[in-house]
Order: structure tokens, then sequence, then C-alpha cells
């Protein structure tokens, strides 16, 4: 029965029927060869019985289908045919084979079409169905490598960086193709870097002359090139021979192999021997090839954690930039001294202040100084959610508990076991979560929305409002237990108009920030505009000064920014008055106008209006309040 012989590639030695009138070759697991090859498409080729016989025809493969070295769209097989389908090589025969144990004969140049070589005249890495009529040396040999190459893979997965994967590489490789260099040699932004584990001062030739390249480059770059390993004898080739590097390191016999990864080129695998060594065989150079395999995959899965590794480095910074707390003010240090003898302890803490003072960012500072640093930080905003979706934040809910759940969900408060959850603005919190919430803070209880079952939760709670809370207790919207549970320790953040000089502080450090967020090469603001944010109330506090800074800095590309780039509210609200004005309202009389007309621009919807102000809803409410006006609706 005709079939498919593997005479080189992951599956050497496998054997495919051709039982039916098709065989469908490539990597998708419904082929009915799927190969385990790189460069072989999903549906690479397929082996089709027709009038004339079998025919091999390529389905439009990324690197082609190859019979007998040459790159075919549809030919027919005949005995012998040679198939190349990626690095693997497939023999048609339609006659079975002689019995008995028989060496396999060495292959010719068209099942190595994808190599160019000059000497192989042996495979010395032997399969076990040679194993009878292998020599002991042969065996010995092959042991050792196949030894080398399980070395090889344990050391590329362990290996940490570039420097310990080509330590181990180099050395494995040396000792399988006693080889006198081996070079591991990356190419990248089109400049070759050759390593070498001779380095530093005083560490011998091969170091001293790594930038003049001690290795054959015309070998390599006849790799790079063509994508093809190379198997010579650099001396007598006349591709070669009359290389400088050749002729001065009395370069004897190169085998080198290209390092890829899917459809990049990352470099080559290079070695040689010198001063009229004995020529490398066809083995070593499959040996190399195995050992490129390996030492490219750690290259890219190296280069992969460590993009990750600077990404998340980039990001931790950017998060310490943008969580920083500035100020050097009379009450900022007290809050500072608070955070210092607040965080090594466990108790709960109660941080109160109007919205956008940094309540959030107080919270993180005790989190990042606790005991608790390395657990989870959690955040819930009390105020965004509706009752059934806050008491479902918090404590999760299981599958069906309600409409919409569709699977089960861990709430937060089993998220941060062992951290800390921040609760903002948890005087919104209704009646009936309170009482949940004061069984978790006294019992380390939490129960699940539509579930029985009791999970026990460690966690420190730091809680957070603009509300009076004091008032709420005496007015029976606040539970007064609960309160006392939260109220342990308790700090008050300032306002920003209370904290004088920290607004300069806030203004360079946020100027700085923009700048290097939006790769401007400066960002300042004239003396007038300071005076005038020093004027200006600030209603939604250190976040609104933020917001403002940021869109100056997106939206203005003049440096300095001056009083005609500010927005209107914000002039207003500073008491600017415009040339010919005979306006002579009071401070507050002209913020009390701004709120109304953005108020009144929103369609009266207080949302929006908050968002334009660039504040938070409760706080606008606070404000209609005290100008007598509406406070209800959106």
């Amino acid at each position: 029965m005709p079939r498919l012989v593997v005479k080189n590639g992951p599956h050497r030695g496998m054997s495919f029927l051709l039982e039916g009138d098709r065989l469908s070759i490539g990597r998708d697991f419904e082929n009915n060869v799927q190969l385990a090859d790189g460069k072989s498409s999903r549906h690479h080729a397929e082996i089709r019985l027709e009038d004339e016989g079998w025919v091999v025809i390529d389905l439009g493969s990324s690197n082609g289908t190859h019979v007998n070295g040459k790159q075919i769209k549809q030919v027919a097989l005949n005995e012998g045919d040679i198939v190349r389908i990626g690095e693997t090589l497939m023999s048609f025969e339609s006659e079975e084979p002689e019995k008995g144990p028989t060496l396999e004969r060495a292959l010719t140049e068209a099942e190595f079409a994808g190599f160019e070589t000059l000497s192989a005249e042996h495979n010395t890495l032997l399969m076990a169905a040679d194993a009878a009529a292998a020599s002991i040396d042969d065996l010995k040999r092959a042991n050792m490598r196949l030894l080398k190459l399980y070395e090889l893979a344990r050391a590329s997965a362990a290996a940490d960086t570039l420097s310990q994967l080509f330590v181990e590489t180099t050395r494995l490789v040396e000792t399988a193709l006693e080889a006198d260099r081996v070079f591991p040699i990356l190419h990248e932004d089109g400049t070759w870097s050759p390593w070498s584990k001779a380095r530093g001062k005083g560490a011998g030739k091969i170091a001293r002359a790594v930038s003049s390249a001690p290795v054959s480059m015309g070998v390599v770059e006849t790799v790079k090139r063509d994508l093809k390993a190379v198997l010579t004898r650099a001396g007598e080739d006349e591709r070669f021979k009359n290389r400088p590097s050749v002729k001065v390191n009395e370069i004897a016999t190169v085998v080198c192999v290209p390092l890829v990864s899917g459809e990049r080129f990352l470099g080559v695998l290079y070695a040689d021997r010198v001063s009229g060594g004995d020529d490398f065989e066809r083995g070593d150079l499959e040996f190399l090839d195995a050992a490129a395999a390996y030492t490219a995959l750690a290259i890219e899965a190296l280069r992969t954690r460590e993009a990750a590794t600077r990404r998340a480095q980039a990001l931790a910074q950017e998060v310490r930039e943008d969580n920083v707390m500035v100020g050097e003010a009379e009450p900022m240090m007290k809050v500072k001294d608070f955070i210092e003898r607040a965080a090594p302890a466990d108790a709960g803490v109660l941080v109160l202040g109007e919205s956008g003072t940094g309540k959030e960012l107080v919270a993180k500072a005790i989190h990042h100084n606790s005991p608790r640093a390395d657990e989870s930080f959690e955040v819930v905003n009390c105020a965004a959610l509706s009752e059934s979706l806050v008491e479902s934040e918090l404590f999760g809910h299981v599958k069906g508990a309600y409409t919409g759940a569709t699977a089960d969900r861990a709430g937060r408060f089993e998220l941060a076991h062992k951290g800390t959850i921040f609760l903002d603005e948890i005087g919104e919190l209704p009646d009936r979560i309170q009482t949940k919430l004061l069984r978790v803070l006294e019992q380390g209880e939490s129960v699940r929305v539509g579930e029985a079952r009791v999970r026990h939760v460690d966690v420190r709670v730091v809680a957070a409002t603009n509300r009076d809370l004091d008032d709420e207790v005496a007015q029976g919207r606040f539970r007064q237990d609960l309160f006392y549970r939260l109220n342990i320790l308790r700090v008050d953040i300032p306002p920003l108009r209370d904290r004088g000089d920290d607004l300069d502080l806030l203004i360079d450090h946020y100027c700085a920030l923009f700048a290097r967020k939006t790769g401007r090469a400066s960002l300042s603001i004239s003396h007038g505009v300071r005076k005038m944010f020093a004027r200006y109330q600030w209603p939604g506090n250190v976040r609104e000064l933020r917001n403002v800074l940021e869109r100056l800095a997106v939206l203005v590309p003049a440096d300095p920014i001056t009083e005609k780039d500010l927005p209107p509210g914000l002039l207003a609200g500073a008491g600017h008055v415009p040339q010919g004005s005979a306006s002579s309202l009071k401070l507050e009389d002209i913020e009390r106008e701004h709120v109304l007309r953005v108020l009144e621009r929103a369609g009266g919807n207080k949302k929006k209006a908050a968002e334009l102000l660039g504040i938070d809803r409760s706080t606008l409410y606070a404000r209609l309040k005290a100008y007598g006006a509406d406070a209800g609706g959106k």
C-alpha cells in the first residue's frame, strides 16, 4: 500500500498510509497528518488519488510545497519522490520496504533542499529503527546528543536572562559538536550582536574581537538572506574561502542555522572548527538545528517577559506619579502624620472630606504602608450603584440569584481577603446593606446574594464620605452601631482652598506630570493664571485642578498658558471681569451664577452638570442646597 515515510523533521521515522483517495496535511488537528512543524500552514497540502495516480497539491500555504527541491502547485508523485512541507521531508513509497533492520541511506541533496550544504556523508542523529545496524560509537554519539538536547530544553525553560540562556546553549553545543567556537548571534535593527561567554577585560582573543567579526560573517549573512542552514568547508567553499575572517581565524568548517520564531528572524546559531579541524557532518547540522529551535523559543519568551516587566514598571511608575501625596501645608502634614500612625494598625478608618480632596489617595497610602500591602486593594463607590447592585458588588452572588446573574460571582470582600477594601461614599448605603456590612465588620462573615453559605473574610475597611455622618446618625439615616464600628480611626481631609501654598506645589506637580504624558517639552502657567487660580474656590478641589490642567495640556499648545486659554467657568469663578464690564458681583455670587448656568445648560440634569463642572454629584447637591435651589431629580 502506498505510504509517506517521514525522513526528517519533528515526525522523523513515522509512516502514513494512503488508504483512501485523499490525505490532508498541515498543522490543524483536522488534518489526516497533523504536523508539529512551525513552518507548515494550518491546511498546507493534500495527497489525492486521480486518474494518473497519486498527486500532491499545495493548498495556498505560506511557505510552499516542494517536491524534489522544486516548489509546486500540483504534481504527480513517483516512487521515491521527496515531498518537503516546512522542515518536514517525506518520501513517497508505493512498494513495501525490504524486511529486516537496515541503516537508513544517506539523504540526498534534494531531500535537504531547505539547507545549503557541501559536506554531508552521514546522518548520525540516529533513530531507534537504525539501532541494529548502527555502530557502538554512532549510538553513543546519538545518545549523548539526545541528552544534550534534553539538558538544553530544561536550561532554556529555566533561564531568566539571555546571558544565562546563551551560557548553557554554547556549553552544550560545544560539547555535542566538539566545536572550537560557538556563537549565538542576534540580529536587531539591522545590527548583528555576537555573544561570547568570554567577556570582560582580558577575557581573551574572542571577546576582544567580537566587534570585528571573528566568525565567518559571509556564512552568517548567507543564512540570513536565504533563511537556510549552511554546512560547509569554509576554507574550500568558493563563497567564503577568501573572506578575511576565514583566513585570519583559520576557519576550517562551519555549521550555522537560523534562529526563527514564527515569521521573525532573530539571528543565527553559529559553530566552527579552526586550524584544520575535522569536517562537520549532516548530523551536526541536525543537532544544531534542533538546538536552535529551543533557543529561539527561549529568546522570544525572555523578550516577552522583559517587555512585560518594562510595561509593569512603567505602569507602576505612572501609578506612583498619579497617586503621590503633594502638600506641605499644616493641614496636610497632619494628614500625613495620621497615615504614618494609622497604617501599621488593623483598625477601621473613616476618611472625611469634600469630593475631590483625595480620600481614595489617603486610603491607598494607608494600605500600601500597612502589613497588608502585598494583598489586594479593592475600591467600591457606594454612590454609583443601585441597592441591588451594591449588595452584589460587596458580597457577590450565585447563579440565578436574580435576573442577569448568569454565573457565580465573588464579592469585593472575598476578593479583598487578607487585604483592604475602600468604601467610598459610604453615607449613600441603604439601611439593609448597612446591616450586612456590620456583620462583616463584626464577625468577618460574608454571604453571597442567593446563597446561605457563610464565607469568612479577613479585610481591613477604610470608608469615606463627604457627608456629616454625625448628623446622618442623629437624623436616623445611618446606623449608629455601624458608625461606631467605622469611626475608630478618623481623619479629615482639608479642601484645596484651605491649603495655602500647596496650590502652587500641586500646579507644578501636575504640569510636570501632564507634560510627560502628552509628550510636551514643557507645560507652565503664567503668573496671572496663578493669581486667578489662587482666587478661585475650587469646589471640585484637587480633582478639579487636575482635570483643568490635563485639559489645558491637551488642548492648548501655547506655553506658558495665559488667562485667555482658561475655560469661561473658571474665569467667572475666579472673579475675572472682562474689560468694559460693569459687573461687581461678589465671589460667592459669581460661583453661584456659574453653577446655575451650567445646570441650565445641562437641561437640569445634575449628573451631566457635575461632569461639566468637574465635581461629584454629591458636591453639586450640597452647593444647590446652600444656594436654596432645588437639589432633587437626577
